[in-house]
């Protein structure tokens, strides 16, 4: 970032995360009596995954979208730019704060 972060007010600052959840959850270990087996059965499909993109700005949610495709960089910036653009209160400038793992590049 060009400036600090404390530097721009909270009202303009807009938090963008994305992140995804598997289930159902389905233990990989188990616990027995020693000398006794724990035996089970596990599918060798992987589990549904559910992925959340949303921002966050002054205390509001905007642009929440769920999905079940996977995210690549190309779907990220198209709800970026036909989803959260549109979505955030018109008339101001704001700063997106990625999330500190996620690059942003346009």
């Amino acid at each position: 970032m060009t400036q600090p972060l404390k530097r721009i007010p909270r009202e303009k600052r807009v938090y963008v995360d994305e992140s995804g959840v598997r289930g159902p959850c389905q233990r990989e270990n188990g616990r027995a009596l020693r000398g006794q087996k724990v035996e089970d059965e596990k599918s060798g499909k992987r589990p549904e995954r559910t992925n959340v993109v949303a921002a966050l700005c002054d205390g509001e949610h905007y642009a929440v979208r769920c999905y079940e495709h996977s995210t690549s960089a190309a779907s990220f910036e198209k709800w970026f730019r036909d989803v959260l653009l549109p979505a955030l209160p018109h008339g101001q400038g704001y700063t997106v704060i990625p999330k500190a793992n996620h690059q942003l590049c346009w």
